[in-house]
């Protein structure tokens, strides 16, 4: 049987940084075209042994990946690597494989079935080998694989066997897993290809004369590993190729070979929009989002057009995200978007155009009356607070008027129908009226609340009188302002003359209430002299009030 294969179209992978896990690969479509003018019985299978560690392994890798390259050859090649680059067992059905075959050099490559092997890296014996093998005698069968991407690091492997014998066909098939491009590498660094994972199928069959065999199995990568404990649930849809191999049960040879790779397909169509298609009444801050899959999990990135007119313009791209912030929008107004699915071979799939409208929107009800003091101290800051609702159910900002020409800045934002709060310390005595109206986030404002009085008190410190007498001065003061004066700091200074004794004198008033008068005395004084009498007061809120008196002292006694 000559199979004249004109062209076979693979999906070759290009890597620049590999790790075990396999998490960034970047692909592009590598055309392997086989010469029309090869004569072949069938397609030869290759099983190569490979360890980690080998340098001629890392040679042989690239010289037969380069002649299957070429098209000059009808066959294909499982990388089957045995040994880790310490030496332990790396994938235990390739070491299987490998002690069935009682192999002991590597790399050695075993061509349908241990028909024709070459021990070592010999490339000048890889052409007569291919040549030998792909022209010998085999079995009229008939194999036919294919590989669909079920998700989740899952494949459907189906496949068929025609038996064309006129006797019934005896042997084995194995189904090889492998990756284009092998999450293994060699010793230089550079990765396997075709690296061998798992044997989906490896059973006997036996079909009688002129029938066909059917079967399919699901191969899942997270229910397999490596010897290092690490499963192959990382694979990637359009990196694996399985390769169904028939072996003769009494040759032992392989009949038949054929594969089968994934071929790619686009992402599906966006869908569940939010705000839903058609809404009305969507709030202006509102957050875009989608959903979106790919048959083969390949990950996406999305073309986004929106805007006011339809069809919409196209205003970002590329993005990882099935969620977009359009910023704020305007009330009352249509707005029309789409969205575009990219995967990370170029498809596309777009959705279809969607629309909103966004709300009306109404000012905040005029805030309730202020809640605070009714009384006060100057320099004192004071709480006050309010509330209103917004029908909207915006959120609320609010400026206060504090009723002395000074105004806050827009406070919050707050929840609607809860309590805002404003804060303010007046400079001076006096009634004020203090007031407060409410924004939205759209700046629609309401009218100013009802006001709200607080009287403004304030302390007035006065030095009545400075009297002398017997080794004492005492000073009368009295507070006549509306406010109670606090933590009032005195001195009594005697400045001239000569003074012996109590030349200075200082205390702290703890309160003066309005109206009230208190009295403060000296330290005992002794000198001679004509002296001033300086007296200093300063009050909490930094005021400070002074008055000097001419006096004499004569010894004991002090005139003023």
């Amino acid at each position: 049987m000559f199979k004249k294969l004109i062209s076979i179209v693979l999906i070759s992978i290009l890597l620049t940084s590999f790790p075990a896990g396999m998490s960034s690969v970047e692909f592009f479509p590598f055309d392997v075209k086989f010469s029309e003018d090869i004569n072949s019985t069938h397609t030869v299978f290759g099983g190569v042994a490979f360890t980690q560690g080998c340098g001629p392994c890392h040679d042989w890798n690239q010289k037969i990946y380069n002649v299957y390259a070429s098209g000059e050859y009808d066959f294909q090649y499982a990388s089957m690597i045995v040994y880790d680059k310490n030496g332990d067992v790396l994938i235990r059905e390739a070491y299987n494989w490998d002690s069935y075959y009682e192999i002991s050099t590597y790399p050695t490559s075993i061509f349908d079935g241990d028909f024709n092997r070459i021990v070592g890296n010999h490339p000048e014996l890889l052409n007569n080998s291919l040549n030998t093998t792909c022209n010998r005698n085999v079995s009229n069968i008939f194999g036919n694989v294919s590989m669909n991407w079920v998700g989740n690091a899952s494949v459907n492997i189906t496949f068929s066997i025609k038996n064309n014998e006129s006797y019934n066909y005896n042997g084995t098939i194995r189904v090889f897993m492998t990756e284009i491009i092998s999450r293994y590498k060699t010793s230089l660094g550079d990765p396997f290809h075709f690296g061998f994972l798992d044997f989906p199928v490896n059973e006997n069959i036996s079909i009688e004369s002129n029938e066909t065999y059917f079967n399919s199995t699901i191969w899942n990568g997270n229910d397999h590993e490596d010897e290092h404990g690490k499963d192959f649930g990382d694979i990637n849809a359009h990196n694996v190729k399985v390769i169904l191999v028939i072996y003769n049960e009494t040759t032992g040879y392989a009949d038949e070979t054929v594969y089968a790779d994934i071929t790619n397909t686009p992402p599906l169509q966006p869908s569940e929009p939010y705000p839903a298609n058609g809404s009305s009444g969507v709030d202006i801050n509102v957050d875009l989002s989608w959903k979106c899959e790919d048959p083969q999990d390949d990950p996406l990135t999305y073309d986004l057009y929106f805007g006011e007119s339809s069809p919409p313009p196209k205003i970002a791209s590329n993005l990882t995200n099935s969620t977009f912030d359009p910023g704020k929008l305007n009330i009352t107004q249509d707005y029309y978007w789409k969205i575009v699915a990219w995967d990370n071979y170029n498809a596309s799939t777009a959705g279809p155009n969607w629309y909103f409208t966004t709300r009306m929107n109404n000012p905040p009800s005029t805030p309730q009356k202020p809640d605070g003091p009714s009384e006060g101290s100057v320099g004192v800051l004071y709480d006050f607070s309010t509330k209103t609702i917004d029908i909207d159910n915006d959120q609320i900002f609010y400026k206060w008027d504090w009723g002395d020409g000074n105004y806050s800045d827009w406070l919050g934002p707050y929840l609607q129908n809860t309590e805002a709060y404003g804060s303010h310390a007046w400079g001076d005595s006096g009634n004020f009226s203090v007031r407060v109206k409410a924004k939205d986030i759209v700046n629609s404002e309401s009218n100013w609340s009802n006001t709200t009085s607080i009287h403004i008190v304030k302390p007035k410190i006065e030095i009545d009188r400075i009297n002398g007498g017997i080794s004492k001065i005492k000073v009368a003061l009295n507070n006549v302002g509306d406010g109670i004066a606090n933590d009032i700091d005195w001195k009594i200074n005697l400045v001239g003359g000569f003074i012996l004794r109590g030349y200075e004198s200082s205390g702290t008033i703890s309160e003066i209430s309005p109206g009230e008068q208190f009295n403060i005395t000296s330290n005992r004084i002794f000198g001679l002299g004509r002296t001033d009498v300086k007296v200093t007061i300063e009050t909490s809120d930094g005021n400070i009030v002074e008055k000097i008196e001419n006096g004499i002292v004569i010894f004991f006694f002090i005139r003023v």
